[in-house]
């Protein structure tokens, strides 16, 4: 079976998310470097990771989850994820204002297929 990462476009903050749920680490990894020439760090036995790629003018949010079963995981990395959203648009953090965030949090986790 070919394995195919899910693919969300956040309209609301324009960008693209790209979400690798119960993959391996090899095959993430090898994904990402034939995809976008990219190596991916060692993940050093973490079962999550999110970073923001760039290539080509156009940046993503890459998500990688180990397992589906875990939503904590899940939230944690989708926070990190809704944050360098909200850092590239220049979004002010606070914590009085933090309903974007909250927002955008709900939005990834949904998409990413937590709900």
């Amino acid at each position: 079976m070919k394995l195919r990462p899910k693919h969300h476009y956040c309209h609301t903050w324009q960008m693209n998310l790209w979400y690798f749920v119960a993959w391996s680490w090899d095959d993430f990894a090898s994904y990402i470097y034939k995809k976008y020439g990219y190596t991916v760090q060692d993940y050093n036995g973490q079962t999550g990771m999110c970073f923001m790629l760039e290539k080509t003018g156009e940046a993503r949010i890459i998500i990688w989850l180990k397992h589906s079963d875990k939503p904590a995981i899940a939230a944690h990395e989708a926070l990190h994820g809704a944050n360098l959203i909200l850092d590239r648009a220049g979004f002010k953090f606070s914590a009085h204002n933090d309903e974007p965030q909250a927002y955008l949090l709900t939005e990834i986790m949904e998409t990413m297929g937590f709900r």
